[in-house]
């Protein structure tokens, strides 16, 4: 079985000095040859049940970035969803990258993988929140050898580089995508077995009017379903760094904000400003480009 370690780096406050050292964390594979990668915000929750056994989960984020090392993690997280682990490992270290404490996650499972919110406006990395559980966990010490960084720079993969299609309809104008999640196949056992994917796209008042149509169709009995995919780029907008594919997408609502400038404008389509769409995919599977 392969084992995930998440090294965390909590800020720690020296006596006697007044500077707070920023928080590092990293996450490696073991056996499937990668070096460790950045992750932020681990946080660990023991939860007692009404069976008065404990559970232990943990939770992190991962900036998407484009160098093998993540895309190697990033394929296995969502290709073991909902299977068992031989073992995760959150370390503690100290301000040297040195670890001094191991909390072990025996046969743990990854019960969520959601993307943060695609934003074209954006300047922030995209980023990926991994939530895990396990029936046991264990606490030893670390052993103190240094985790070694990157020693070249990587260049992320940016929340506003991103291109949206599906079927025929117009995606030129999407500026936002909401609620993203990847752990929607029946092989994620904490969501009850295959479940659909509910998130939102934000698009120009410009190219509603197909939408709404599409809208009315499925409203009158059709469902009309279509195939669709989300490709992350690299900051230059050419590179694709990985695909996201949605499959059997429906949608499920539709709204706007009314634009007070149209004036006179008798054509009501001059009067939507910026149209949100709700959507539902039947499944959601993110491919690494090679």
């Amino acid at each position: 079985m392969f084992k995930i370690v998440a090294a965390a780096f909590f800020c720690l406050l020296m006596m006697g000095n007044s500077k707070l050292n920023a928080q590092r964390s990293f996450v490696s594979i073991d056996l499937i040859n990668t070096n460790p990668i950045p992750i932020t915000d681990v946080m660990v929750n023991d939860i007692i049940g009404d069976d008065s056994k404990i559970t232990y989960t943990a939770s992190f984020t991962i900036s998407m970035r484009q160098d093998d090392d993540t895309k190697k993690i990033l394929a296995y997280l969502k290709s073991s969803g909902g299977s068992q682990f031989s073992s995760i490992t959150l370390i503690r270290a100290n301000i040297d990258n040195r670890p001094v404490e191991n909390r072990e996650y025996r046969d743990a499972t990854i019960t969520l993988l959601n993307l943060a919110e695609l934003d074209a406006t954006s300047k922030a990395i995209l980023q990926l929140h991994v939530e895990l559980k396990a029936e046991a966990m264990f606490v030893r010490k670390g052993d103190g050898v240094v985790i070694k960084l990157p020693t070249t720079r990587i260049k992320p993969v940016m929340a506003s580089s991103f291109q949206f299609e599906l079927g025929t309809l117009p995606t030129r104008r999407v500026s936002k995508i909401s609620g993203l999640s990847l752990s929607s196949n029946n092989q994620f056992v904490d969501r009850g077995g295959s479940q659909p994917v509910d998130f939102t796209i934000e698009l120009s008042g410009v190219d509603a009017k197909e939408w709404h149509t599409w809208l009315q169709k499925n409203g009158s009995g059709a469902a009309i379903k279509e195939q669709g995919r989300l490709i992350l780029l690299a900051p230059d907008f050419k590179e694709v760094l990985y695909e996201i594919n949605l499959q059997d997408v429906i949608i499920t609502s539709y709204s706007y904000a009314i634009n007070n400038d149209a004036g006179q404008n008798p054509d009501p389509q001059a009067t939507i400003k910026n149209v949100t769409i709700g959507l539902r995919a039947n499944s959601v599977l993110i491919n690494t480009i090679k």
